[in-house]
């Protein structure tokens, strides 16, 4: 409590006291002195009345209002939907270290615990562009993740780095649990940093382009939001990479050098496991 409305507190009550004492004094003063203390007591009530004034009612703020509704839609999506999710990653932890390199000792099949609540997915740099072999896979892996998470009322963030999103993964403005992250004011990473924070979200979920670059590099991939504290999880198979004609001969090495590095500091799973987790969460058979 501050200091001036502790010193209000007291006035009012000394104010009860005194007022208290001029009715005793007016009850057995029936003559001028009573009727004396019957001003006094009326002067002091008023006084009381004044200090207890109902406080002045303003019209909320346009920030306010936007404030209550944000906390009513977080209190309205954060009910527990709680799923068992198969990942995969390295044990590092006890690696024997050779030729400067941490040798894992462990590939390890487990699983997470993953409150769909608190969990978005993030849709790293899914372009309008002319035909490259990412194209290829927009229609047949990611729009398909798209529609499953609509369906399911799961958040989804786009995040194109300011380039035209492909014309079938274009966000839905009329649904609350989907987000374009870039504004040219705000860095994105601010942005998504509020955007989850503001839903109580401590988990996401990364497909698109590509892996060894903006996926986990990028200012709102995996790196830099594990640094903030957020679990990162990559969907490995809504997911390429950048390759050279030598790597992509040799098997795609580009690809499975990310997911090494990855899978040391994090974990991966697949669309398939997490789809199968989320049915298991609704009861589906």
């Amino acid at each position: 409590m501050r200091k001036r409305d502790r010193v209000g507190k007291c006035l009012v009550l000394c104010a009860i006291s005194i007022a208290s004492l001029c009715s005793w004094l007016a009850a057995k003063h029936p003559d001028g002195a009573g009727a004396i203390y019957a001003k006094a007591r009326t002067a002091i009530a008023a006084v009381i009345v004044r200090q207890h004034k109902a406080p002045e009612i303003r019209p909320l703020s346009e920030d306010e209002i936007d404030d209550r509704e944000r906390r009513e839609y977080v209190e309205e999506i954060s009910y527990s939907r709680l799923i068992r999710l198969p990942v995969r990653s390295y044990d590092c932890v006890s690696g024997v270290a050779t030729n400067h390199e941490m040798e894992p000792i462990a590939y390890n099949h487990s699983y997470e615990s993953v409150d769909l609540g608190k969990t978005a997915i993030v849709l790293m740099d899914c372009w309008n562009m002319r035909p490259t072999p990412y194209n290829e896979t927009l229609d047949t892996e990611i729009v398909p993740l798209l529609e499953f998470a609509r369906r399911n009322s799961v958040n989804v963030v786009h995040s194109p780095n300011g380039r035209p999103i492909y014309h079938r993964l274009e966000p839905d403005a009329d649904n609350p649990y989907e987000y374009n992250v870039v504004k040219p004011w705000v860095s994105d990473a601010e942005r998504l940093d509020r955007y989850l924070k503001e839903r109580g979200i401590n988990t996401i979920l990364y497909a698109g382009y590509a892996t060894n670059a903006c996926v986990f590099y990028r200012a709102t991939g995996m790196h830099a939001m594990r640094n903030r504290g957020y679990e990162t999880i990559l969907l490995r198979d809504l997911t390429r990479s950048m390759e050279t004609s030598e790597s992509r001969k040799a098997g795609l090495w580009g690809y499975k050098y990310a997911l090494d590095i990855l899978e040391r500091t994090g974990c991966t799973t697949t669309f398939n496991e997490f789809q199968a987790a989320v049915a298991a969460g609704n009861g589906e058979e």
